[in-house]
């Protein structure tokens, strides 16, 4: 069975926080969207928001994928979705 928790990271002070604790690391203008290929994180002299899915099974494996706004957002604003309104 596959375990998951969501980070949301908004600013390159969450990207630290999230380096120190072992979650993710990002690269600067390196790391991309899992899903659409997206740049996120730091870029240059701006942040791009997203989310890190991290994960671990049963056997320990973890598996994390950062995942951009516009990819996440069903997840992130549900209600949205279902009224119709993004």
């Amino acid at each position: 069975m596959k375990s998951y928790d969501l980070y949301m990271i908004e600013s390159a002070e969450d990207a630290l926080k999230s380096a120190n604790a072992g979650i993710f690391d990002f690269r600067i203008g390196a790391t991309e969207c899992e899903n659409c290929g997206l740049s996120v994180g730091p870029l240059d002299d701006v942040f791009v928001p997203c989310a890190v899915l991290y994960g671990s099974t049963m056997s320990l494996e973890e598996e994390v994928w950062p995942v951009c706004i516009d990819c996440i957002a069903p997840l992130i604003f549900p209600g949205l979705w279902v009224d119709g309104q993004m």
